[in-house]
């Protein structure tokens, strides 16, 4: 609606609006979300539209429901066409949308304890050979410096 009252003169200039490159876009809605694809959806209904300029707001029927669609941002300027161009789109979260509430999924931190003092000792204790002669703890000088021949390997 133009707000004008009859008899009143209206002044109307021809502007050659810029491509649009970019917009961003404000569903009205969290029903916008249900949709399967929202920009497969979107780029259809962009198609019915030659111009656009920031804040307007579109409606559009899918599936036998209304959807509303705000236009937050656009670029290179604040009013471009969208026919027959190449447009990167990303959209808003929807005006009443509601954050959910996140959940503490992080385990608690067990309390430290206090660390218990290891004392290691020097155990002795006794070896049993494979062919079941014990051996003794300590070695004779004559078996350390015992030699080996051929023959005992």
């Amino acid at each position: 609606m133009l707000n004008f009252s009859g008899g009143e003169t209206i002044k109307i200039s021809y502007v050659q609006l810029p491509k649009a490159t970019y917009a961003k876009f404000k569903p009205q809605s969290v029903r916008f979300l249900d949709l399967t694809d929202p920009k497969v959806v979107l780029a259809t209904e962009l198609a019915k539209y030659v111009t656009f300029s920031q804040g307007d707001i579109f409606t559009f029927f899918y599936s036998e429901e209304e959807y509303a669609v705000e236009v937050t941002e656009l670029k290179p300027a604040k009013a471009c066409c969208v026919a027959d161009c190449d447009l990167n789109v990303e959209f808003e979260a929807p005006t009443d949308y509601v954050e959910p509430v996140k959940i503490n999924t992080e385990m608690p931190k067990a309390p430290e304890l206090p660390l218990a003092k290891v004392i290691l000792e020097k155990q002795f204790g006794h070896g049993n050979r494979l062919g079941g002669i014990k051996k003794s703890r300590e070695r004779s000088k004559s078996s350390r410096k015992k030699s080996f021949t051929r023959n005992d390997c």
